[in-house]
């Protein structure tokens, strides 16, 4: 409400209110005047500031709101470029991994083939070292065992054992075994029979003791020969007809190329048939290094 408007209802409250006491109006009358105008003075008293504040403070609070929206429109476009600002750093960084693996898989592969062909390479080299080594170095072996003299019932037997150096060098620090064992023939196939000669092989390749002797390089027709005997107690008729046979297990260990090397042997004789200038060859008991 306005101040003009304010007074002008303040007039004609008042002049209802002279009107009354003029006209010797009932009490009642100029007091229904009076508090008719009552609110307007009282409305009239009222400050017009307050009314002023009233939009004021309205228009403030609406500048204000209005800022904070912009500014969280603002906020929210910001949010907005940051996110899509990361989902590409994100593809990039993805993109990076991507590639990095690729490499870092070409590399293994790479390496794998290099692998490869330095192993291939070492190998190769070793196998000519080897060969190389194994064309230097002697090689000592047994060749053959017969019987020295006769073979005759209660007589000792005389074994000579025939073994060649068919290397390139000598054979030094030589040791020659020889161990003859007489068994019925029948039994020269089992089992036991078998194990035995495989596990003198075994012992005769695993043996670090050397000798004195050595065995230079020789032909085709040049050997060298060790001795060894069985006792006539244990040559017997069966022996002399075919019933049992002799078995003739070798060791030889001798040093080459500056380390210790093995040769392990196994022969036989059987009357009737097997010549006595020419033993054979066990099923088991031969190995070389």
């Amino acid at each position: 409400m306005s101040q003009r408007s304010t007074r002008r209802r303040l007039n004609r409250a008042l002049a209802r209110l002279d009107r009354a006491q003029a006209g010797g109006d009932e009490v009642g009358s100029v007091e229904k005047a009076r508090q008719a105008a009552t609110p307007v003075v009282a409305n009239s008293r009222r400050p017009l500031g307050l009314v002023a504040a009233l939009v004021l403070a309205v228009l403030v609070g609406a500048a204000v709101l209005l800022a904070d929206s912009r500014r969280f429109s603002a906020l929210e476009e910001r949010v907005d470029e940051l996110a899509a600002s990361n989902i590409a750093l994100a593809a990039k960084a993805t993109d990076r991994d991507s590639e990095t693996r690729k490499s870092a898989d070409a590399l293994e592969r790479a390496l794998a083939v290099a692998n490869r062909q330095a192993s291939a390479l070492e190998n190769a080299n070793k196998i000519a070292s080897d060969a190389l080594s194994a064309g230097k170095r002697a090689w000592v072996g047994v060749v053959n065992a017969r019987i020295d003299g006769r073979l005759a019932a209660n007589t000792d037997l005389a074994l000579l054992v025939e073994y060649r150096n068919s290397g390139h060098e000598p054979a030094t620090n030589l040791a020659v075994i020889q161990t003859p064992i007489v068994i019925e023939t029948d039994k020269r196939a089992d089992p036991a029979t078998l194990s035995r000669l495989e596990q003198f092989a075994q012992r005769c390749m695993a043996e670090n003791y050397v000798g004195a002797g050595i065995a230079f390089p020789s032909g085709d027709g040049q050997t060298y020969q060790a001795e060894a005997a069985i006792k006539a107690s244990d040559i017997d008729d069966a022996l002399v007809d075919g019933r049992k046979l002799v078995i003739v297990q070798g060791c030889i260990v001798y040093m080459t190329s500056g380390s210790i090397h093995h040769s392990s042997s196994c022969l036989y004789f059987q009357a009737g048939r097997t010549s006595p200038d020419h033993f054979s060859t066990c099923a088991k008991g031969a190995a070389a290094d």
